[in-house]
């Protein structure tokens, strides 16, 4: 099954179905999904560049943001969320900050 592609500024995480390969992984696997918003992404980006100076992919800063805006179930506990990639247009990076 296919769907159009969202509109996101989280460009890793956007596509239009399921991998043949990984949709029956987190079907196995999966417990539970959350959503943020673009506002949060943008926010947990620029957190991370400003107090951590690392540069990461809005797609990964989605788990910053679900962390940093109560998203997780894990109140008063410590939580790790994976951050990677850096293959950030520095021009788009820009804009995406200022929007």
């Amino acid at each position: 099954m296919s769907v159009p592609g969202p509109k996101t500024i989280a460009d890793g995480l956007r596509t239009t179905q399921p991998g043949d390969l990984t949709f029956p992984v987190l079907m196995k696997h999966l417990d539970d999904l959350v959503l943020v918003s673009e506002e949060e992404i943008r926010q947990a980006l620029r957190f991370v560049l400003e107090r951590m100076k690392q540069m990461i992919e809005p797609s990964s800063a989605t788990t910053v943001a679900a962390a940093m805006f109560g998203k997780l179930p894990f109140s008063g506990k410590k939580v790790v969320t994976v951050i990677s990639g850096g293959n950030v247009d520095v021009d788009g990076l820009y804009l995406f900050l200022k929007a």
